[in-house]
């Protein structure tokens, strides 16, 4: 193509009249959705009318502010797919599209929004012919630009931005960066022609996301009856005790508190909370939802320039994939983790997850033993297996170096009787303890936060593991999916690593864990809520107060970590119980959440 040809395409371009069409109509007559989406062909929005709502506030230039809380996989990224290319042929200005990570926005663009925008030939038309002007993230159209990054402060610190789209706010990555990326818009605000465009599923209570949300007039979708609209909400309880929502017979629940899940499936239905009416699992029911709905806003006082909307996953998963994923959530926390009733309020109840300041409320569980039946190591009835926790101390104040140790044994259900707590000087009273208990070596984990080096040559010596309580959340494993094709995933524990002490012939066991997870089901098992974590009548008054010296604080809006009540207040048993969460994990005595796939790895 001529120079010449190129700026005259230039410039009818930029004399071209806009399309003032809903940006949905423009959508479907020049965008073609390529297989990377689950819906292929023409964009048709009343596959999912939620989003009409979402397009036409972003096209109207009275509201400035747009938030979208969905579940996942609802299409979040595809209200910014369809509407950058609008926006670069109708309302152009500068762009920024952010996302977690730098990696994160070029997969995206490689694998979604460049296949999708190749189809667009008012779009294509606009396309710089310098090669140089044009990467995976970049384009440079010569009186404005649009750019594809993660959220850090190297790429929120740069040129102004008058069109701004945000990804996933519930990660903790924008807790501190949201700011810098607003803060972009700044100089097209005092021309009153910015736009901020939030989509993302929900996170915790006041953090960024579930700020922005109240901000806004917070519209639910709600499904039509005949009277009147009503909020698509999962459920509840209405005066008389009789629930509403998405339920299940009673008989689905066992009398020892398990579930028949088949049998929640089959009698799951969805009631409505003012009629009665009740919708069987059928494509038609959401269709009818789809269809006949609207949103309804619950915040009259919020500004016009501020919108938010939500709608949560009964738009977009069946009643029977959702009742299992309850109940699975149910189960967990029965055993004391939380973590799927949290992903299940905020990924399919598209509602923030509230903690609350927690310091550990004791409801220990006495079975009318005392310590001094197991002074020999005696047997519990019905138990599995042996597990020998040591929590090594400096020694403060002229205090020698010793160690803090409990035993339990396990029941195969999971529950646990506690046989020993006490405090030990040496490794060697220790291996002792160990071997009038008859706990397997593997069994005896040592933390290994002080004096490493000695933990790991009395790991070498004994057969010990040796510990390290970690900040970090996850780490990465090669797990095996229903398929039966190895897959890497995510989990609150290392792999089983070694380190060599003394000689190519030594090597230390060892493993990490996340504090703050196991902290957690820590707990829930102190706090008498799932597994029985029993004591002896005469547990040591000691022990008592040790589990109660951390508490769980919000140390910023959302973020939320469990801290030491006062420095010098002792919470060595508190550590113990964590290490015996992490135990209980690592040998399946208590079930994690669904192992999240990062990738597959070719066989």
């Amino acid at each position: 193509m001529s120079v010449e040809l190129q700026q005259f395409k230039g410039w009818r371009a930029a004399w071209q009249k806009p399309d003032r069409r809903p940006i949905y109509e423009w959508a479907h007559d020049n965008l073609i959705l390529p297989p990377s989406y689950a819906i292929q062909g023409r964009f048709d929005v009343s596959v999912t009318r939620p989003m009409i709502a979402v397009f036409d506030a972003i096209q109207n230039m009275m509201v400035r502010k747009v938030r979208f809380r969905k579940p996942p996989r609802f299409g979040g990224s595809l209200i910014a797919d369809i509407s950058i290319p609008w926006v670069c042929c109708n309302a152009p200005g500068p762009i920024g599209w952010h996302w977690q990570s730098d990696d994160d926005a070029k997969d995206h663009m490689l694998q979604k929004a460049w296949q999708l925008w190749k189809s667009c030939k008012p779009l294509m038309a606009l396309m710089p012919a310098n090669r140089h002007q044009k990467t995976t993230t970049e384009i440079y159209f010569g009186n404005f630009f649009f750019r594809a990054c993660g959220a850090n402060l190297n790429n929120l610190q740069s040129t102004g931005l008058q069109w701004v789209f945000n990804d996933e706010l519930w990660l903790p990555v924008w807790q501190d960066m949201y700011a810098h990326a607003v803060g972009r818009t700044r100089d097209f605000e005092r021309a009153g022609s910015y736009k901020i465009v939030d989509v993302s599923q929900a996170g915790n209570a006041n953090d960024v996301e579930d700020r922005n949300w109240k901000e806004g007039n917070q519209a639910v979708w709600c499904y039509k009856t005949d009277k009147g609209f009503v909020p698509l909400l999962f459920g509840g309880k209405r005066d008389d005790g009789s629930r509403w929502g998405l339920i299940w017979n009673e008989d689905a629940k066992r009398p020892d508190g398990t579930y028949n899940k088949q049998r929640a499936i089959d009698t799951t239905r969805y009631v409505c909370r003012v009629t009665g009416k009740e919708w069987l699992d059928t494509p038609q029911t959401i269709a009818e939802w789809n269809r006949d709905g609207a949103y309804v806003s619950q915040n009259e006082n919020s500004s016009r320039a501020t919108v938010s909307y939500g709608v949560n996953a009964l738009l977009n998963r069946t009643f029977a994939s959702l009742v299992e994923e309850k109940i699975n959530a149910l189960e967990q926390a029965s055993r004391g983790d939380m973590g799927g009733m949290r992903d299940f309020a905020q990924k399919a109840e598209c509602r923030p997850w509230e903690e609350v300041n927690l310091t550990v409320t004791l409801s220990l569980v006495s079975s009318g033993y005392d310590a001094a039946e197991y002074a020999k190591g005696e047997a519990w009835e019905g138990e599995g297996r042996r597990a020998m926790m040591i929590d090594r101390q400096q020694g403060m104040a002229g205090d020698v170096p010793h160690r803090w140790v409990e035993i339990r044994a396990f029941q195969p259900n999971g529950d646990s009787r506690q046989l020993y707590f006490g405090r030990l000087n040496t490794k060697e009273a220790c291996r002792d303890v160990q071997k009038l208990f008859r706990v397997p070596d593997r069994s005896v984990w040592q933390d290994a936060g002080f004096e490493r080096h000695e933990v790991f040559k009395e790991c070498v010596e004994y057969g010990w593991i040796a510990t390290f309580g970690s900040e970090q959340g996850s780490w990465t494993h090669l797990v095996a999916n229903p398929s039966g094709d190895p897959i890497k995933a995510s989990l609150p524990y290392s792999q089983i690593q070694t380190q060599e002490v003394g000689g190519p012939s030594a090597h230390a066991h060892y493993l990490l864990f996340s504090e703050h997870y196991f902290a957690d089901i820590a707990a829930a098992f102190v706090s008498g809520r799932g597994l029985k974590y029993h004591h002896p009548n005469d547990v040591s008054p000691e022990y008592l107060e040790q589990l109660q010296g951390e508490h769980k604080v919000q140390v910023k809006p959302g973020v939320w970590k469990w801290k030491k009540l006062h420095s010098t207040k002792p919470n060595h048993s508190w550590d113990l119980t964590k290490a015996f969460a992490c135990y209980m994990a690592v040998t399946k005595l208590i079930p994690l959440p669904k192992a999240k796939a990062i990738e597959h790895v070719a066989a």
